[in-house]
């Protein structure tokens, strides 16, 4: 299949230094597809994955959910830390207008961009199977709503493996999106965005929208989104001292929300009556053994850690959102 993307002719020239600097991205790219079946496997298996200082793969689909994003809700200004671009959407969703995405990975510019334009171009039907099979097709459709530096990407990774499977590039293509990835069903009724209504109001929203790819807070914001950054293996006494200091970029009124998969504060007291066995195994005094399949591998210890987080987050007064009973959004404001 041919690709619609000409560098020489899609909305101008692109300066040679611009595509020198897309083209590591690239060359980083194209290293993580080649190795993303060895790299999967090992993060399957709770290993350490290939190290990229400024490099990671990404989300297709996130778990959110309209409780949480709802608590935002006309505000200006967010700091997001976002590995998918679904953060970004569900701010924009929410009606922000200046959004700095705070993530040291240099792939989450080219997965906004490419959301962006999907939203753009596709109808929801399409921007949801899109998301399932990066379809070369649907692709075609959005690289005119593409800038340059994101069509240059996108466009070099499709041309590069369209001829290398049956599938084409699409397989290739999935690869860097392999971190957890919703079915079209839980896509439709987690993601705030994807409400039909929402989604074609979304679809002006996006215009004049600023974002900005930072390292560090560059002003004050009324939302920082701190996403699920939090998990085992972090000290939840450093963690909440980080709040604190955090806050401070905070505008009057403003916020700090995290977001906790699968967990909601009535799993504190069995998650505080466990004991850590093994590295990620769990022995609870109140069940039975063969109850421990109950609990999801490396589940568990992630729990603990939550269940740590909540007694040292008690003084700085956090609201809890209810997830559908399964997810907790931590509320902290200034």
């Amino acid at each position: 299949m041919d690709f619609f993307y000409n560098t020489q002719t899609a909305k101008g020239l692109i300066i040679v230094s611009m595509i020198n600097d897309v083209d590591k991205d690239i060359n980083e790219a194209l290293d993580m597809i080649y190795d993303s079946e060895l790299g999967y496997a090992r993060m399957s298996l709770g290993l350490e994955n290939v190290v990229r200082d400024d490099y990671d793969y990404l989300c297709a689909m996130e778990k959110l959910n309209f409780a949480y994003f709802n608590s935002f809700n006309n505000k200006d200004s967010i700091a997001t830390i976002d590995m998918s671009g679904d953060h970004t959407l569900a701010a924009i969703d929410m009606g922000i207008r200046r959004i700095d995405v705070f993530n040291p990975n240099r792939l989450i510019r080219y997965a906004i961009g490419l959301r962006l334009g999907a939203v753009t171009a596709l109808s929801l039907r399409e921007y949801v199977e899109f998301y399932e099979t990066f379809d070369a097709f649907l692709f075609n459709k959005i690289v005119p709503y593409l800038n340059e530096e994101d069509a240059y990407f996108w466009t070099t990774i499709y041309q590069t493996f369209q001829n290398r499977s049956i599938n084409g590039a699409t397989s290739f293509i999935s690869t860097l999106f392999c971190h957890t990835n919703l079915d079209r069903n839980l896509a439709l009724k987690f993601q705030p965005y994807l409400n039909p209504s929402r989604f074609m109001r979304l679809k002006e929203k996006i215009h004049g929208i600023t974002i900005d790819y930072v390292d560090r807070f560059s002003s004050n914001y009324d939302v920082i989104d701190m996403s699920d950054g939090y998990g085992e293996g972090s000290s939840s006494q450093e963690y909440k001292e980080g709040l604190l200091r955090i806050r401070n970029r905070l505008n009057y009124g403003g916020m700090i929300g995290i977001y906790l998969h699968d967990w909601n504060p009535t799993m504190k007291e069995e998650m505080d009556s466990t004991i850590l066995i093994s590295g990620d195994d769990i022995l609870s005094r109140r069940i039975g053994i063969i109850e421990l399949d109950m609990y999801i591998r490396r589940q568990t210890p992630k729990n603990q850690a939550y269940s740590s987080l909540m007694d040292d987050l008690t003084e700085l007064n956090p609201r809890y959102v209810d997830i559908d009973g399964n997810d907790t959004g931590v509320l902290i404001k200034k």
